[in-house]
């Protein structure tokens, strides 16, 4: 960028020309002389930066930040906060203190966005207002994007759960509502279930089978996860199984009841104990990571962390209180486990969406800003390939279950 003055640093805060700079991140520029303000406008319209002369509160899109520096004019020139900027156009800000420099590179963001993907439904049989809307895993996988989900049916007086694939390839679906499996329901059991990336779970009277999905749509793997047949007890004893990562990345399942709960890995397995049942407890979208250092299991649960310790069975406090660990104040949040750390998607106070990683000291790394913004905060899965997050939302579309779409640069 070239300016016609030098940028200038004023109680740690860089300001510099604003036409330039409004200039290079592709804004269009209203200034209003009687107040003294500036309006930035992206191309699209998605984004509006409002600014004013000596005034500290600045607007993103109608949601107010203080700022520490206000912009104001110089010799006839008006600068404005370099970082405030650009990171509300989306981009990353580094400084070097060595070298006095400050470098502006590419953020998170948005690639692409389909409110229907597909241009159809996944599932064209359902109405979703009669039958009521799926609840869906998806996946990705040598280029094609699998959706799967589960239906209870009841044929000739005997349940059954059917688990149903959707596969998708260059944004058309390529196989819609086959059948992956099916199994007959126990009547003493309580048939928990689970999806998790390519595998299905069942907990059966011998155990909790898995089943692992190939590329082209088929089981390729079947095993017993964990042998363990029901007990005399088991239909008062309440159990629990869901997916869980040790720190190496392994995924795993948390499974048992609370006289026999378990981390189960493919080499080896942990006994956990939960002496207030705080797993029994846990809403469906928890994610569990274990580390086996120290024998600690992080609990995610939407933006906030407490971790267990397995062998004590009491969740870590200070002063008698749980520790808490919060990532943001905001209500919603979309997580996934990748290459050795949670990755956890969230919106801001401004309706932008943010990018975090926590490792297994529940270090929070630094806020990724992206400049997507949602129109509507769907609960939505994400994904994360080489590339890009991808988050999938499960939406209606002419009264049937369908796909919302958003890719974001990684």
């Amino acid at each position: 960028m070239q300016f016609d003055v030098d940028p200038i640093l004023e109680d740690g805060t860089t300001l510099v020309q604003f036409r330039p700079l409004f200039e290079k991140m592709g804004l269009g520029i209203t200034w209003n002389a009687n107040n003294k303000t500036i309006r930035g406008t992206s191309e699209d319209g998605n984004l509006i930066i409002d600014l004013q002369i000596n005034v500290k509160i600045a607007a993103v899109n109608g949601m107010r930040t203080e700022l520490d520096v206000a912009p104001k004019i110089i010799d006839g020139n008006t600068m404005v906060p370099l970082r405030f900027v650009s990171e509300a156009t989306g981009k990353r800000v580094s400084w070097n203190p060595s070298d006095r420099l400050i470098k502006i590179t590419k953020g998170v963001e948005l690639v692409q966005e389909a409110e229907q993907y597909g241009d159809e439904s996944y599932d064209p049989d359902n109405y979703s207002s009669l039958n009521g809307k799926n609840n869906i895993n998806v996946f990705e996988k040598d280029d094609k994007t699998f959706v799967v989900w589960d239906k209870d049916v009841t044929l000739n007086n005997e349940r059954y759960t059917y688990f149903y694939m959707s596969i998708a390839q260059n944004g058309k679906w390529i196989s819609k509502a086959s059948v992956v499996r099916f199994v007959k329901r126990d009547k003493e059991g309580q048939n928990l279930k689970f999806v998790s990336g390519d595998s299905i779970y069942w907990r059966n009277s011998g155990g909790v089978q898995k089943w692992t999905i190939g590329s082209s749509g088929v089981v390729t793997d079947e095993v017993y996860a964990v042998e363990q047949p029901f007990n005399k007890t088991y239909a008062s004893t309440p159990e629990i199984l869901n997916v869980v990562y040790r720190s190496n990345g392994e995924p795993g399942i948390l499974f048992g009841d609370n006289i026999n709960l378990a981390l189960y890995f493919d080499n080896r397995s942990y006994s956990v104990k939960d002496l207030n049942r705080v797993l029994f407890s846990a809403q469906p979208d928890t994610k569990y990571v274990f580390d086996d250092r120290t024998g600690r299991l992080s609990i995610f649960q939407g933006t906030t962390i407490r971790q267990l310790d397995i062998y004590k069975g009491d969740i870590l406090y200070e002063n008698g209180k749980d520790k808490v660990t919060t990532i943001s104040p905001n209500s919603f949040s979309y997580s996934v486990y990748s290459e050795g750390k949670m990755n956890v998607l969230y919106m801001g106070n401004d309706r932008r969406m943010r990018l975090v990683t926590v490792d297994d000291d529940l270090r929070i790394s630094e806020p990724m800003l992206t400049n997507y913004r949602p129109k509507n905060p769907y609960p939505m899965k994400l994904v994360v390939t080489d590339k890009y997050f991808h988050l999938w939302g499960n939406i209606d579309f002419n009264r049937r279950p369908a796909l919302y779409f958003v890719s974001l640069s990684k």
